[in-house]
């Protein structure tokens, strides 16, 4: 089971794409995966889109989740505070 975030944010060189994916995994682990993906223009009109970072995290539980240096996006935080986690707490 698994629940996604994605939210854009536009700079001056392009945009840029920020997900946040957590799993639940068999063994009741979660697990985090925060990805940054940056849209390039250049002057000539053309885009390039490329993977800029990626970040993985394991724990065994939301506030064990929470604990840890995890990315300050902010498709962490509304994953973090949703209704995936509700009666886990």
């Amino acid at each position: 089971m698994s629940k996604t975030c994605v939210y854009h944010h536009a700079g001056s060189s392009g945009m840029n794409t920020f997900k946040t994916e957590i799993f639940k995994l068999d063994n009741g682990q979660l697990e985090a995966v925060f990805t940054r993906i940056k849209r390039k223009r250049f002057p000539d009109g053309t885009e390039k889109e490329f993977v800029d970072q990626v970040s993985q995290f394991t724990a065994s539980s939301k506030d064990e989740l929470k604990e840890l240096d995890l990315p300050k996006l902010r498709s962490t935080k509304i994953l973090l505070d949703s209704e995936f986690f509700k009666g886990e707490e």
